[in-house]
């Protein structure tokens, strides 16, 4: 009786074990889902009261590629890739700047995830600039 207490013991740690360990998410399934969430409740969010510059969604695939992405609408007016071009050393400096001093980011900087702006015109949906940064960048 006592071997039988024993097998069916193991048994049942074994079950458990088996059961929590597939019901884990991976980290590349929970920033998806976190992406997802923040996209769904939060986007479009304005970043001034005249709607020139807009998050429309932030996205991570679970695709091995480990790009956590930010995808911006510049109102059609103030979207001239000249002017991008000429002030985007500056821009990518001061968006390297904000990653590195993001608290919020810290989860994302921690994986070494390559973190990407992007920039459209919101009646084109012309890209008119993209910034990515990776672990070199910000570390």
């Amino acid at each position: 009786m006592n071997i039988n207490c024993k097998v069916i013991s193991s048994l049942c740690l074994i079950a458990g074990e088996v059961c929590f360990s597939a019901c884990q998410e991976s980290i590349g399934e929970r920033l998806e889902r976190e992406t997802r969430d923040y996209t769904e409740k939060n986007c479009p969010q304005r970043f001034d009261k005249d709607g020139t510059i807009i998050l429309d969604s932030l996205v991570f695939h679970n695709d091995g590629k480990n790009d956590y992405t930010y995808y911006y609408s510049i109102a059609h007016t103030y979207a001239v890739p000249e002017v991008f071009d000429k002030v985007k050393d500056e821009t990518r400096q001061s968006l390297l700047n904000g990653v590195k001093n993001s608290v919020e980011l810290r989860h994302i900087k921690a994986e070494g995830l390559n973190i990407i702006y992007i920039y459209k015109d919101d009646s084109t949906h012309q890209v008119i600039a993209s910034y990515k940064f990776t672990k070199m960048d910000y570390e």
